[in-house]
């Protein structure tokens, strides 16, 4: 350590002011880790000229560097200023990274899976060209720190200079930009897509915007709904058990029972299960879609506030008397299931199927066994899955159950070939077929019960279609791969004698497109539950009735 300290008291130095030391890294960041937002800039200006591409580019240009060195000059200052700045690059090298690799944009659902990530996930992610390509980015800024030194003033003159130069950036960009403001207004009303490119100015923007409806609301303050809610009990007075499955980046293109090419579910399809070949998800990504499905507000009336400070359909099941049960093999219920029962799934798994914080989704079956086995009465217990979470498909299911080979053991994916990802993917899809198949199988032997088993993955995945993969790319833009996800009813022989008609009425509707939306009020139909925040019409399994 000393020897380093030594290193870099004798590194020849040049004395810098504070703000020109700021401005550099600022002309850097937008100009080497910007990549991605100049291409796309390219990709989308190819009916202009190559003159009026490079002026607009170049106001862009100022005005991101601008943005950039305000950010920058905030959060420096003093002593700490080259340590905090090669901090900030260090992230931001490592941003352009996941957003070159796999096209992430820096949104606001975006910004809601990076803070709700946690460090088993993000892991998988950090692989050794990560480390790479933050360091070649870092090197740089690394030599401009040993190479200068800044120079001392007082805080007053400190602040001064700072407001000197955040007022001759503004003119300078105003300057640029005005002359291409007709451009710039068509570019980002066309192209909205486009400003969470640019690094780390969408970060901070919608890392702010995400962080005043981020907090967790407690139960006790989540606005009610369903008061009025009622069970209607059946005839034949048999408890109601009702399995929701929430299944984790599955998409609808690769799901057997959906006409894939490849049978991925040979076990449910020995099954009597009604299958809607293709839903729509809420989201695309799993921090937006799960409390979306089960909220009253849907996509059709979204609102990421009032989804978080508001009760949802499992708690107007609880109301009326019903226990309910979160179990998750993931990273937690996101808010779902706020004042209910939750079950960390990983106490029940072998710890040979647990590894680098993760644990195969069987220990879910040995947790739905218990959690029947431990409550009486009418009950709806979620199952949460860890699925076809990726990048690590492989990850996902035992060696043994790799029946498709070649299989990508990359998380670099597009090192991998398209036939092998592909592979990967479709072994963590028959994973899933083996545990709901299992699931079916315990809920058989529940023979004095109205059974009933539902399966909904949260979102989708690219696979490298058009050079995108993963997920989470703002759904106004997103792929079909991303937002259309399997969806999937199973029903015991009792629950078909004693609600032959809803089952009836739900078979006819698998024929049509359906979406997350019908999850809240399609449940609640199922249970055989009234209330007020019901709608008739979205209720798959008694639209059919009128």
């Amino acid at each position: 350590m000393h020897r380093i300290f030594d290193i870099y008291k004798s590194w020849p130095k040049v004395t810098i002011h504070s703000e020109i030391y700021t401005l550099i890294l600022s002309l850097y960041i937008s100009t080497l880790l910007n990549q991605k937002l100049w291409a796309q800039l390219s990709d989308i200006q190819t009916d202009q000229s190559l003159t009026n591409q490079a002026i607009f580019g170049l106001a862009l240009f100022v005005l991101l560097t601008t943005l950039n060195y305000w950010i920058l000059s905030l959060i420096s200052w003093g002593r700490s200023q080259k340590i905090v700045l090669v901090l900030v690059t260090l992230a931001v090298a490592s941003a352009a990274h996941f957003s070159n690799t796999y096209d992430v944009h820096y949104d606001t659902s975006m910004m809601a899976n990076l803070l709700a990530t946690d460090y088993a996930e993000s892991r998988e992610l950090l692989s050794w060209r990560w480390l790479w390509s933050v360091w070649i980015y870092s090197v740089p800024v690394v030599l401009l720190g040993l190479s200068t030194r800044i120079s001392k003033l007082t805080v007053t003159r400190k602040v001064t200079h700072k407001l000197i130069g955040v007022s001759a950036t503004l003119v300078l960009s105003l300057m640029c930009l005005l002359p291409q403001l007709k451009t710039f207004t068509s570019v980002m009303r066309n192209h909205h897509d486009l400003r969470h490119y640019a690094i780390p100015v969408s970060m901070v923007v919608s890392g702010i915007r995400q962080a005043t409806v981020l907090k967790a609301v407690p139960a006790e303050k989540l606005v009610k709904i369903g008061e009025d809610a009622q069970y209607q009990a059946p005839v034949d007075k048999k408890n109601e058990l009702m399995v929701i499955v929430v299944g984790e980046t599955v998409r609808a293109a690769n799901w057997g029972l959906s006409a894939y090419s490849r049978d991925t579910t040979p076990l449910l399809r020995k099954k009597d299960v009604i299958n809607f070949p293709y839903a729509v998800s809420c989201g695309t990504n799993t921090e937006t879609s799960v409390p979306c499905m089960f909220s009253v507000y849907g996509r059709e009336n979204y609102s990421e506030r009032k989804i978080k400070e508001t009760q949802n359909l499992l708690h107007i099941v609880h109301k009326v008397g019903f226990g309910v049960t979160w179990i998750d093999n993931q990273s937690g219920c996101k808010g779902v299931c706020a004042g209910l029962e939750f079950v960390d799934a990983k106490k029940f798994s072998d710890p040979k199927d647990c590894f680098e914080g993760h644990c195969y989704d069987s220990n879910l079956l040995s947790a739905l066994e218990w959690s029947i086995d431990h409550q009486a009465g009418n009950q709806v217990i979620v199952l949460h899955q860890i699925g076809n979470h990726g990048p690590a498909y492989y990850k996902r299911y035992p060696e043994n159950h790799a029946f498709y080979q070649p299989e990508c053991r990359d998380t670099n994916l597009d090192r991998c070939s398209k036939e092998s990802l592909i592979n990967a993917y479709d072994n963590s899809i028959r994973y899933t077929d083996k545990l709901l198949s299992g699931v079916i199988d315990l809920l058989e032997k529940q023979k004095n019960k109205n059974v009933s088993m539902i399966y909904v993955s949260d979102h989708g995945e690219s696979l490298g279609e058009k050079g995108v993969y993963l997920h989470g790319m703002p759904y106004a833009i997103a792929p079909k791969e991303q937002k259309e996800v399997p969806m999937m009813f199973w029903f015991s022989e009792q629950y078909q004698k004693t609600y032959a008609k809803s089952v009836a009425c739900l078979k006819q509707q698998s024929k049509d497109p359906a979406h997350h939306d019908h999850i809240f009020h399609t449940v609640l139909g199922l249970l055989n539950i009234q209330t007020a925040s019901k709608k008739q019409e979205m209720d798959l399994s008694q639209v059919c009735h009128g």
